[in-house]
Protein backbone atom coordinates (compact mmCIF):
# COMPACT_ATOMS: atom_id res chain seq x y z
CA UNK A 1 0.00 0.00 0.00
CA UNK A 2 1.02 3.41 -1.16
CA UNK A 3 1.80 5.45 2.33
CA UNK A 4 0.08 8.63 2.76
CA UNK A 5 2.89 10.99 1.72
CA UNK A 6 3.83 9.25 -1.31
CA UNK A 7 -0.21 9.45 -2.25
CA UNK A 8 -0.30 13.06 -1.32
CA UNK A 9 3.13 13.86 -3.88
CA UNK A 10 1.28 11.89 -6.49
CA UNK A 11 -1.91 13.51 -6.10
CA UNK A 12 -0.40 16.61 -6.01
CA UNK A 13 1.66 15.79 -9.02
CA UNK A 14 -1.07 14.70 -11.11
CA UNK A 15 -2.97 17.85 -10.31
CA UNK A 16 -0.36 20.09 -11.06
CA UNK A 17 1.49 18.71 -14.40
CA UNK A 18 -2.51 18.71 -15.57
CA UNK A 19 -2.79 22.07 -15.04
CA UNK A 20 0.53 22.30 -16.93
CA UNK A 21 -0.95 20.52 -19.83
CA UNK A 22 -3.91 22.34 -20.35
CA UNK A 23 -6.56 20.15 -18.99
CA UNK A 24 -9.86 21.74 -18.03
CA UNK A 25 -10.57 19.60 -15.46
CA UNK A 26 -9.52 16.31 -13.31
CA UNK A 27 -10.85 13.48 -11.47
CA UNK A 28 -9.16 11.97 -8.62
CA UNK A 29 -10.51 7.97 -7.82
CA UNK A 30 -11.40 8.13 -5.05
CA UNK A 31 -12.37 9.82 -2.25
CA UNK A 32 -13.21 7.34 0.50
CA UNK A 33 -11.38 4.07 1.44
CA UNK A 34 -13.75 1.42 0.31
CA UNK A 35 -13.43 -0.13 3.72
CA UNK A 36 -11.04 -0.82 6.77
CA UNK A 37 -8.24 -2.92 5.90
CA UNK A 38 -5.70 -2.37 8.45
CA UNK A 39 -3.49 -5.39 6.92
CA UNK A 40 -2.59 -2.68 4.02
CA UNK A 41 -2.85 -6.17 1.94
CA UNK A 42 -6.28 -4.73 -0.18
CA UNK A 43 -4.37 -2.23 -2.69
CA UNK A 44 -7.25 -1.16 -4.15
CA UNK A 45 -9.38 -0.47 -1.20
CA UNK A 46 -6.76 2.75 -0.18
CA UNK A 47 -6.96 4.94 -2.93
CA UNK A 48 -9.19 7.63 -1.21
CA UNK A 49 -8.17 11.27 0.16
CA UNK A 50 -10.27 10.41 2.76
CA UNK A 51 -10.16 6.96 5.09
CA UNK A 52 -12.96 4.57 5.98
CA UNK A 53 -13.64 6.50 9.02
CA UNK A 54 -13.96 9.37 7.00
CA UNK A 55 -10.53 11.03 8.39
CA UNK A 56 -8.78 13.49 5.58
CA UNK A 57 -5.35 11.78 4.85
CA UNK A 58 -2.39 13.90 3.90
CA UNK A 59 -3.36 13.98 0.07
CA UNK A 60 -6.88 15.48 0.94
CA UNK A 61 -5.14 18.26 3.65
CA UNK A 62 -2.68 18.96 0.37
CA UNK A 63 -4.98 19.38 -2.30
CA UNK A 64 -6.96 21.37 0.17
CA UNK A 65 -4.11 23.85 0.65
CA UNK A 66 -3.56 24.02 -2.79
CA UNK A 67 -7.07 25.15 -3.59
CA UNK A 68 -7.35 27.40 -1.01
CA UNK A 69 -3.99 29.24 -1.96
CA UNK A 70 -5.35 29.23 -5.88
CA UNK A 71 -9.05 30.47 -4.77
CA UNK A 72 -8.64 34.06 -6.07
CA UNK A 73 -6.09 32.77 -9.02
CA UNK A 74 -7.39 34.28 -12.41
CA UNK A 75 -8.19 31.27 -14.73
CA UNK A 76 -8.25 32.52 -18.30
CA UNK A 77 -7.14 29.08 -20.39
CA UNK A 78 -5.80 31.19 -22.87
CA UNK A 79 -3.82 33.60 -21.28
CA UNK A 80 -1.33 32.02 -18.46
CA UNK A 81 0.08 33.87 -15.94
CA UNK A 82 3.43 35.81 -17.09
CA UNK A 83 6.81 33.61 -16.51
CA UNK A 84 7.88 36.32 -13.34
CA UNK A 85 10.78 34.04 -12.42
CA UNK A 86 13.47 31.54 -13.63
CA UNK A 87 14.73 28.57 -12.42
CA UNK A 88 18.43 27.76 -11.63
CA UNK A 89 19.56 25.33 -13.23
CA UNK A 90 16.10 24.54 -14.69
CA UNK A 91 16.40 20.73 -14.61
CA UNK A 92 13.88 18.42 -16.36
CA UNK A 93 12.92 16.87 -13.58
CA UNK A 94 11.58 20.09 -11.71
CA UNK A 95 7.61 21.37 -12.76
CA UNK A 96 6.61 24.51 -12.60
CA UNK A 97 3.41 26.57 -13.10
CA UNK A 98 2.94 30.41 -12.52
CA UNK A 99 -0.53 31.66 -11.02
CA UNK A 100 -1.55 34.88 -10.76
CA UNK A 101 -4.09 36.55 -8.10
CA UNK A 102 -6.56 38.91 -8.78
CA UNK A 103 -4.63 41.32 -6.13
CA UNK A 104 -1.14 40.94 -8.39
CA UNK A 105 0.34 37.88 -5.98
CA UNK A 106 2.32 35.53 -8.47
CA UNK A 107 2.08 31.69 -6.78
CA UNK A 108 4.75 29.20 -8.36
CA UNK A 109 3.87 25.67 -8.09
CA UNK A 110 7.39 23.60 -8.29
CA UNK A 111 7.00 20.10 -8.33
CA UNK A 112 9.77 17.10 -8.35
CA UNK A 113 8.50 14.60 -11.42
CA UNK A 114 11.29 12.21 -10.25
CA UNK A 115 9.84 8.75 -9.39
CA UNK A 116 8.61 8.95 -5.68
CA UNK A 117 7.18 5.16 -5.80
CA UNK A 118 9.25 1.77 -6.42
CA UNK A 119 6.44 0.10 -7.83
CA UNK A 120 8.39 -3.01 -8.42
CA UNK A 121 9.32 -3.39 -4.53
CA UNK A 122 6.35 -1.71 -3.25
CA UNK A 123 8.15 1.01 -1.18
CA UNK A 124 8.46 4.83 -1.29
CA UNK A 125 11.94 6.27 -2.70
CA UNK A 126 14.09 8.33 -0.84
CA UNK A 127 14.94 10.95 -2.86
CA UNK A 128 17.86 13.14 -2.61
CA UNK A 129 17.38 17.14 -2.32
CA UNK A 130 17.01 19.11 -5.63
CA UNK A 131 18.82 22.39 -5.64
CA UNK A 132 17.59 24.65 -7.41
CA UNK A 133 17.61 28.94 -7.35
CA UNK A 134 14.30 30.86 -8.22
CA UNK A 135 14.86 34.39 -9.27
CA UNK A 136 11.67 36.69 -9.18
CA UNK A 137 11.43 39.05 -11.93
CA UNK A 138 9.97 42.11 -12.92
CA UNK A 139 10.55 44.40 -9.41
CA UNK A 140 8.67 41.08 -7.94
CA UNK A 141 10.05 39.76 -4.45
CA UNK A 142 9.82 36.61 -3.03
CA UNK A 143 7.24 36.79 0.06
CA UNK A 144 7.17 32.88 1.31
CA UNK A 145 8.03 29.22 0.03
CA UNK A 146 5.27 27.07 1.52
CA UNK A 147 5.54 22.99 1.55
CA UNK A 148 1.89 21.89 0.10
CA UNK A 149 2.57 18.40 1.61
CA UNK A 150 2.70 19.78 5.20
CA UNK A 151 1.67 23.14 4.82
CA UNK A 152 4.91 24.82 6.52
CA UNK A 153 6.62 28.28 5.42
CA UNK A 154 10.10 27.03 4.68
CA UNK A 155 11.17 30.39 3.77
CA UNK A 156 10.08 33.90 5.13
CA UNK A 157 12.62 36.02 2.92
CA UNK A 158 13.43 39.63 4.47
CA UNK A 159 11.22 41.65 2.71
CA UNK A 160 12.76 42.58 -1.30
CA UNK A 161 14.56 39.67 -1.38
CA UNK A 162 14.56 38.59 -5.04
CA UNK A 163 16.32 34.57 -5.23
CA UNK A 164 16.03 32.33 -3.21
CA UNK A 165 17.55 28.42 -3.04
CA UNK A 166 15.05 25.66 -2.78
CA UNK A 167 15.67 22.13 -2.37
CA UNK A 168 13.07 19.81 -3.55
CA UNK A 169 13.24 16.25 -2.21
CA UNK A 170 9.66 15.22 -3.18
CA UNK A 171 6.97 17.76 -1.90
CA UNK A 172 5.45 20.33 -4.02
CA UNK A 173 6.54 23.72 -3.00
CA UNK A 174 3.88 26.92 -3.29
CA UNK A 175 5.96 29.83 -3.79
CA UNK A 176 4.30 33.49 -3.22
CA UNK A 177 6.33 36.64 -5.37
CA UNK A 178 4.18 40.29 -5.25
Amino acid sequence: VVDEITQARLTLNSVLVGRHIGLACIYLYELLDAYADPSGEDVEKHFGLFDSSYRPKLAADALGRLMKALEDVETKQSEPAPVAYRLEPAPPEVGSLAFRKSDGTILIALWDERQVWDSARFVARQLPPLSIRLAAQDDLSIVMTMDLIDGVARHRPVPGTTAISIELRGNPILVTLR
